[in-house]
């Protein structure tokens, strides 16, 4: 190819990013004009926690808890000083997405072509659990760009095994982990991929230094923090918090098959019975390091006596997280009035039967989808079409090159961290971290078959 050439199809790939970003763009905002009939809608029990912290941030330069961590609340804080708008939010947030359309394309170039990266890319942009979430006060669309730009620095690293970009990536991976501390412990996994690099063979503990440095530093800066305005020399609550209110409790509901409700109910009854909290602790418990610690043990007893329904819902868990479509039944109806909104109870009552009355499963599923909108059906749709990527992964593995299995490998285990980190808990809020990876293992079904479809045409 000549030098000219060359240009000439470099500047066309680089057109070609830009109408994909454009058009990611559009269906953003487009969504966001639809929610602008009733702003209520981008808000969550956890947005309104997310705001109150950030107004701390601003009005008294402190952060108070020990459950949530800055980042998303500084991300807020830093809005605010402009103005307290909704629309500015989700502004900025949709900026961010197509920022993570960007970096989805660079990190699928590694592994197939520019073309697939184009196709991925694509994929990103119009896909509807990612678009929709930029119009939530939530803090996932963050976190995703966040951790897809020190994935690309990472992946990066073995051309030329520069350092600094071990530094980078180490730096944007603890900028994620402050927004949403569930990727605390992903570092383990990109640890093994720095040490499993061909180039560190012999001299290994510099570049792990390199990325653990950075990293480290970040998380005990705000442990000290903690520390000294707290008493508590701790990160988060988080991890404590989800073994007490969310996998004792689905191991109890499954087990006994009773609501998540009663099952939180009756496992709190229990603590009070075995003297392991008063009823005053009960308040703000998740922010209290002092409960969680005391009544740990008697969260994960409980677990342990109750492991087939514990068992069953972390499967149930697992299959809504991964394969089921990337985007809840009843986010429709808060984009175009009228249509019907399905309550989440709805699904909470399938993970209780599923795997024990199929019929039963089936019916509650043909009913939800008979009160879908039309919008909300194209996006159900959305999620089956791609999911036949599997073929590609599993059957016929094209894209498990000698070369790229380092790159294979680090994108599975990322999902399957993300997977038994969720556990019971799967939905589609969950599923957000994990989609960019999905997107780019699952698009290569997709992208040959749209490859043949133009070659016939």
């Amino acid at each position: 190819m000549t030098y000219l050439n060359q240009q000439t199809k470099e500047r066309q790939d680089a057109h070609n990013l830009i109408y994909i970003i454009v058009l990611g763009l559009s269906f953003r905002f487009i969504l966001f004009y639809l929610l602008s009939h009733n702003w209520s809608f981008a808000y969550f029990a956890d947005s309104q926690y997310y705001i109150s912290l950030a107004e701390e941030l601003n009005n008294h330069l402190r952060f108070s808890s020990l459950l949530r961590t800055p980042g998303y609340p500084a991300f807020l804080a830093f809005i605010f000083l402009f103005s307290k708008s909704t629309s500015l939010i989700l502004f900025f947030q949709i900026l961010f997405d197509c920022g993570s359309i960007v970096l989805i394309y660079l990190i699928s170039q590694r592994f197939v072509s520019i073309k697939y990266a184009q196709f991925t890319a694509l994929v990103y942009a119009i896909n509807p659990l990612l678009a929709i979430y930029t119009t939530v006060v939530l803090s996932e669309t963050l976190f995703v760009f966040f951790l897809l730009a020190s994935l690309l620095f990472l992946l990066n690293y073995p051309h030329g095994n520069h350092k600094s970009k071990l530094i980078y990536s180490s730096i944007l991976l603890g900028l994620a982990t402050l927004i949403k501390p569930v990727s605390l412990y992903l570092t383990v996994i990109f640890i093994l991929f720095i040490l499993f690099n061909k180039g560190n063979r012999k001299s290994f503990l510099s570049p792990a230094l390199s990325f653990i440095a950075p990293f480290s530093i970040m998380i005990f800066a705000w442990m000290t923090y903690n520390y000294t305005t707290k008493g508590y020399f701790v990160f988060s609550t988080s991890a404590a918090t989800n073994v007490i209110g969310r996998h004792a409790v689905y191991a109890l509901s499954s087990s006994q098959d009773i609501t998540i409700e009663a099952a939180e109910q009756q496992l709190f009854d229990s603590m009070l019975e075995s003297s392991l909290a008063d009823s005053n602790s009960f308040s703000n418990w998740n922010e209290n390091p002092t409960f969680l610690k005391e009544n740990l043990d008697f969260a994960q007893e409980m677990i342990l006596t109750h492991w087939k329904g514990y068992a069953t819902s972390y499967t149930i868990g697992l299959m809504r997280t991964v394969f089921s479509p990337p985007v809840g039944l009843s986010i429709a109806s808060h984009y175009f009035p009228g249509s019907t909104k399905i309550d989440e109870a709805d699904i909470g009552d399938v993970q209780n039967t599923v795997l024990k009355s199929p019929i039963q499963v089936s019916r509650s599923f043909k009913k939800r989808l008979q009160n879908m909108s039309s919008p909300a059906i194209v996006f159900f749709m959305f999620g089956i079409t791609y999911m036949f990527g599997l073929y590609h992964v599993f059957f016929r593995p094209v894209l498990w090159q000698r070369s790229n299995l380092r790159e294979i490998w680090i994108l599975i285990a990322t999902i399957l961290y993300f997977i038994v980190v969720t556990g019971p808990m799967g939905h589609a809020r969950f599923r957000v971290p994990i989609e960019p990876f999905l997107i780019i293992l699952f698009s290569y079904t997709l992208y040959k078959a749209a490859r043949r479809t133009l070659d016939d045409g």
